[in-house]
């Protein structure tokens, strides 16, 4: 799972990034919802998270 962490990281920065340089006022599930390199993200995250899990990558 340790090879999730940077999805993770550029997760939480981007979150960071739209709140504070854009100026983004929105619920966090909104944001979610409508910033589309958040989504790809998270998309990819459970796709690495299930290979790693049922797939047994990484070990």
């Amino acid at each position: 799972m340790m090879l999730t962490i940077p999805f993770v990281i550029y997760g939480l920065f981007r979150y960071l990034y739209l709140v504070h340089s854009e100026g983004v006022t929105l619920a966090p599930d909104e944001v979610l919802l409508t910033d589309r390199p958040l989504q790809v993200d998270i998309l990819l995250w459970g796709a690495l998270a299930m290979a790693i899990l049922y797939l047994g990558i990484g070990s």
